[in-house]
């Protein structure tokens, strides 16, 4: 026990427990509860943004960039501001709401190889509780990571008309807040 509380507090040292490469990164699924939306990088860094509508349909939009690269820069600086458990037990994880978690970051790479990332309930004012899915070690990190990972495809979406049709004109614009 000792030993694996000197390595948990090496691991909080290094503090950021989800380090990964971005060009590793092929696709990226955000889970909350039944909800789930999938980024998925196609060739020439291209990414879309999948959302399953119902039991069949999945609606797919092109995906911003920029934002999907401020995402994954978000995660791989996640960084653990506290260490709270160095051998939590299924009651732990249960209380901390890691298991089931309540919200679930899984990062695909290239070679088969994932990183997940579980987000559990409040652990204090602005910090959650959280773990690697490979690590036994819970963290307490900064609920600022949630304005990153938004759980709302149109979030990630491309903010770019697509060009008109040869001879298309725009006569009206209509603007909706869709929340």
């Amino acid at each position: 026990l000792v030993e694996e509380l000197t390595d948990a507090q090496r691991s909080l040292r290094e503090k950021r427990f989800l380090h990964f490469a971005q060009e590793d990164i092929d696709s990226i699924e955000i889970t909350e509860g039944s909800r789930k939306i999938i980024l998925h990088r196609l060739e020439q860094d291209q990414w879309r943004v999948f959302e399953r509508k119902g039991e069949v349909e999945v609606v797919q939009y092109e995906a911003d960039p920029k934002v999907i690269g401020n995402l994954l820069t978000t995660l791989d600086e996640t960084e653990a501001e506290y260490f709270v458990l160095d051998a939590p037990v299924e009651k732990d994880l249960n209380s901390t709401g890691l298991l089931p978690a309540l919200m679930t970051v899984k990062l695909n790479q290239k070679s088969g190889d994932e990183r997940i990332l579980l987000v559990g309930k409040y652990y204090e004012d602005d910090l959650l509780y959280a773990k690697s899915q490979k690590a036994p070690f819970v963290y307490a990190i900064s609920d600022s990571l949630l304005e990153s990972v938004v759980l709302n495809p149109l979030h990630y979406r491309t903010r770019l008309l697509a060009p008109l049709a040869k001879g298309a004109t725009i006569r009206k614009i209509f603007l909706r807040d869709l929340d």
